[in-house]
């Protein structure tokens, strides 16, 4: 069946790089105007704008009320994203944070960056327990997380890295001229 449109959410000042849902009911943006804003898509109206990032927000991620994004600012923030508060600012890499993710019930959050690391987060310290050099000569464009795994992307190879041990347990080349934009990792029931 074809699928209507029901409303055009419009609100950022420039391009929307990513979007998450949060439910069935909000739908949470980032955009290159450096605001994430939080959607009612049932009424089609902005609920609430988070400032506080100064470079474009290339990623966010939500689960449950927290929220992670990372920026051309070089941070993670970590948001209640349905009070609309800033939890924290994370600080550690040393360019562009292009990609996070988020495993709430751990409280911990990740960040891929142009620095070629992954961070892996305490949201509740807000702090970092552990970083990974990725090699390579790419910048980080995408990362998932899924039981001590995370799997990332720079363009050209795609890697599956264990956390516990640090170590890169899979790399792939991508062939041809395609480029990879995004990876996503989950477990399979």
């Amino acid at each position: 069946t074809a699928h209507k449109k029901t409303a055009t959410l419009s609100g950022h000042a420039r391009a929307v790089w990513s979007l998450n849902f949060l439910s069935d009911k909000f739908l949470v943006s980032a955009s290159h105007d450096s605001n994430i804003k939080l959607w009612n898509i049932q009424r089609g109206q902005c609920y609430r704008t988070l400032s506080g990032h100064t470079g474009p927000v290339w990623m966010v991620k939500c689960s449950k009320s927290t929220a992670v994004s990372g920026s051309q600012d070089c941070t993670v923030k970590v948001w209640n994203i349905i009070k609309g508060k800033l939890i924290g600012t994370l600080n550690g890499h040393t360019k562009s944070v292009f990609t996070v993710d988020i495993h709430q019930e751990d409280n911990v959050g990740f960040s891929g960056s142009s620095d070629k690391t992954v961070r892996v987060w305490n949201l509740t310290r807000l702090e970092c327990i552990v970083v990974l050099p990725v090699q390579g000569s790419l910048p980080i464009l995408s990362l998932s997380h899924c039981n001590g795994l995370i799997a990332l992307n720079t363009g050209q190879k795609i890697s599956l890295l264990d956390i516990g041990t640090k170590k890169l347990i899979y790399q792939q080349d991508t062939l041809g001229e395609s480029k990879v934009t995004s990876v996503s990792l989950r477990q399979l029931y």
